[in-house]
């Protein structure tokens, strides 16, 4: 009886054991999945290197020494396009949508929408001919903008409310001192 016990008790210590491991296991996985999708993602449509500035919201910034700004970024990566966003001297805020997209290097593809002032919506090709670009400048100082397009197909929708453009501000005042 003694060693049938021990026997049991040995296979439950057992059963344990590889449970634990096998659950470390996965949860270790699991872990690992996430960081390689969270660098795949400050990746994505880009050579640059990209840091987080919210994690939660998932946007993205990166310093550009060629102009002299910083810039945010949202990539939606199953939907394939990114959003850039910039501030202007004056506070405005600038803001690039990029569909990845092979295209034509440096063609120009006129849309079927217009501006309200009448000006036609255009799609610019990359050099590099792996996407296409779309770019609009608000004249307020409003960062509080819904930016939502449907350029014949390429659409998007982009709450910049929820962005905190306060490190962009910053910069622009501190480039003022004399």
């Amino acid at each position: 009886m003694k060693s049938v016990l021990i026997k049991i008790l040995k296979f439950i210590g057992w059963l344990a054991l590889l449970m634990i491991v096998g659950t470390g296991s996965y949860l270790g996985y699991e872990q690992y999945e996430r960081a390689e999708k969270l660098k795949a993602e400050l990746k994505y449509g880009t050579s640059a290197d990209w840091e987080w500035y919210d994690k939660y919201d998932r946007i993205q910034i990166r310093y550009d020494e060629k102009t002299n700004k910083t810039y945010l970024r949202k990539t939606y990566v199953k939907d394939k396009y990114v959003i850039y966003a910039y501030k202007h001297e004056d506070y405005s805020l600038g803001a690039y949508a990029y569909f990845i997209v092979d295209c034509k290097a440096n063609s120009t593809i006129t849309t079927s929408k217009t501006f309200n002032s009448g000006a036609e919506k255009k799609l610019i090709c990359t050099p590099e001919g792996n996407a296409l670009q779309y770019g609009v400048t608000w004249s307020e100082r409003n960062s509080n903008v819904v930016w939502e397009e449907d350029l014949d197909g390429f659409k998007f929708r982009e709450n910049f409310g929820s962005w905190d453009f306060s490190v962009l501000d910053r910069e622009i005042t501190l480039s003022k001192a004399e």
